[in-house]
Parts: structure tokens; C-alpha cells; sequence
């Protein structure tokens, strides 16, 4: 399965997203479906187009550390509807993974963390390491390794075959975890709150 690139030419934007932290965390997230609707509304703000500026992305360092998080988690679950292995196929998915596992070593989500170190040692003894430094540029699409590059050409459909083998029995415990995983996200936000607060407009 190739690594089909699907990024567009975007402009970096250093504006801060704006949200208010206080009014987000004002109810009780301990539902998921509370904790998903709050996540996702920073998400929206940290995704939404300044005026006149329709193709653009803000980098990592125009956004706080939990922005970042909440950034990368979230573009991950989204690619995650058919599991692990079809995550990694999207264009830009190798690092979509990455991103994902930083975050979830900031976050400290044990069984999220776990699942993911799994799929991070799947890949790298199939010859895909993690990489020690992950750009700035954190657009959709954009998986720009060499070394992943030479082990998907050498290793063929036989790197596809090792990482569906380990990583399909993997899919269903996310999926279980997943909804839970947005109230941890929540709880980091919430310990983050002082930080936030200058996003309010």
C-alpha cells in the first residue's frame, strides 16, 4: 500500500486560534460525549480560517502546548475509522502517527499510550522508526522521510502485511478507549486552564 501524498500549498498563519477556556470547561465533561463536543470546538478554533486566508495552517509554534496536543490527537482519531494500518496508509499518516504519540505522552493516557508504543515497535522492526525531531509544518499529507520512503520500496506489500498482522487485533481495544480518551483530554485542558486563558478574545 503506497504513501499517496495529499497535501495542498498552504501558507503558515501565526494568528492565534480563540476560544474561551473558562466557558468550554464550565460544564461537566465526565460524559464522553461532553468532553468529545469540547475538544472539538478548540479543534475548530485552532482549524478555522482567519479572514481571506483560505488555504493555510498554523504551525506548532503558533500554538501552545496543549493546542498541539489537542491538534494532533484529534487529526488522528479522525484517521482511525478503519484501524491502525489504514491510518498509516493515508497520505501523511506515518507522521499523523508520530504526532499522535507525542501527544500521548504528554498527556499520560496509559492504554492509549500503550497501543501506540505497539504500533511504534511494529514499525520499527520493520525498518520504520520513529524519527527524533517532527517539523514545525504540521499540514495534512506532508510525510517527507527518506528512510520510510526506502523501507516502503524495498519491503514492498511485505511492511503492509507485518503491520495489519500486529496492529488488527489492536483496532477494537482503541476503539473501546477511544471515547474515553477525549474526558483525559479534557482533564489535561483543564489543568492547562491558567495557560488558555489568554486565548479569550
Amino acid at each position: 500500500m503506497p504513501l499517496v501524498s495529499m497535501s495542498l500549498q498552504r501558507t503558515p498563519c501565526n494568528i492565534p486560534p480563540e476560544y474561551d477556556i473558562d466557558a468550554l470547561l464550565a460544564v461537566s465533561y465526565t460524559d464522553p460525549k461532553v468532553a468529545f463536543n469540547i475538544v472539538d470546538n478548540i479543534y475548530a478554533a485552532i482549524e478555522k480560517r482567519p479572514p481571506g486566508r483560505v488555504l493555510y495552517f498554523r504551525p506548532d509554534s503558533a500554538l501552545l502546548t496543549p493546542e498541539v496536543v489537542v491538534h494532533d490527537l484529534v487529526n488522528f482519531d479522525m484517521s482511525m475509522n478503519s484501524g491502525f494500518s489504514s491510518c498509516l496508509g493515508y497520505g501523511g499518516g506515518f507522521t499523523c502517527f508520530f504526532r499522535a504519540l507525542r501527544a500521548l505522552r504528554i498527556l499520560q493516557h496509559k492504554k492509549a499510550l500503550a497501543l501506540a508504543e505497539t504500533v511504534r515497535d511494529a514499525m520499527a522492526a520493520a525498518g520504520a522508526r520513529e524519527p527524533s525531531v517532527i517539523a514545525d509544518d504540521n499540514r495534512e499529507g506532508t510525510d517527507v522521510n527518506a528512510d520510510w520512503d526506502k523501507v516502503l520500496e524495498d519491503s514492498g506489500d511485505a511492511f503492509w502485511e507485518h503491520i495489519d498482522k500486529v496492529t488488527r487485533p489492536l483496532d477494537g481495544e482503541w476503539f473501546d478507549m477511544d471515547p474515553y480518551l477525549y474526558h483525559a483530554i479534557c482533564v489535561y485542558l483543564d489543568a492547562n486552564r491558567t495557560l488558555l486563558r489568554c486565548r479569550k478574545a
